[in-house]
């Protein structure tokens, strides 16, 4: 009844690290936006090969709404809320609805941005789902050394300068 969520961005192998020494079939929920670098897509099959995962659930957008309200894939050019929505929010909660957990792990962290600040190690959503975050109240040096510990394998993106890493076009 527990799943991962992983944007596997720079620092994503940490927890998944976690999750592989814990049970290797542990579902990793992935949304493939159809925007993201070429470099992660690598990092995703790296990370799935170097980790042994096997259970990553691929989450894409419905094609039709793409079709619908993006038929040129540039909509992050003049509405990227509704970019987020299309490629990332609806596909989630789309699975959600039919796929329950009673608890989702993510990688959050408070100092990612100021609307993480008082982002709590665990939360109750309305849902009655749990969202457990077990990086919440760490800094950045503590993931890095974690991180480096454990001798994982960073996203290439972050050698090239990038601190976050998400869709192509907005990152």
């Amino acid at each position: 009844d527990i799943a991962v969520f992983s944007s596997f961005g720079s620092y994503s192998a940490l927890l998944l690290s976690y999750v592989a020494d814990a049970n290797l079939d542990t579902p990793i929920l992935f949304i493939d936006t159809g925007k993201h670098f070429s470099q992660t897509l690598a990092y995703v099959e790296q990370i799935e090969k170097e980790l042994g995962l096997r259970n990553i659930i691929r989450i894409t957008p419905d094609n039709t709404l793409l079709s619908n309200n993006d038929p040129e894939g540039t909509l992050h050019q003049n509405n990227v809320n509704r970019c987020c929505w299309l490629r990332k929010v609806e596909p989630l909660e789309r699975y959600l609805e039919k796929n329950t957990y009673a608890a989702i792990i993510t990688g959050r962290r408070r100092y990612q941005t100021s609307k993480r600040a008082a982002l709590e190690s665990v939360e109750l959503e309305e849902s009655g789902q749990f969202k457990i975050n077990p990086f919440a109240l760490s800094d950045k040096t503590d993931i890095i050394k974690r991180f480096e510990a454990k001798k994982l394998p960073q996203h290439s993106l972050v050698a090239q300068g990038y601190a976050s890493i998400g869709c192509e076009p907005c990152t």
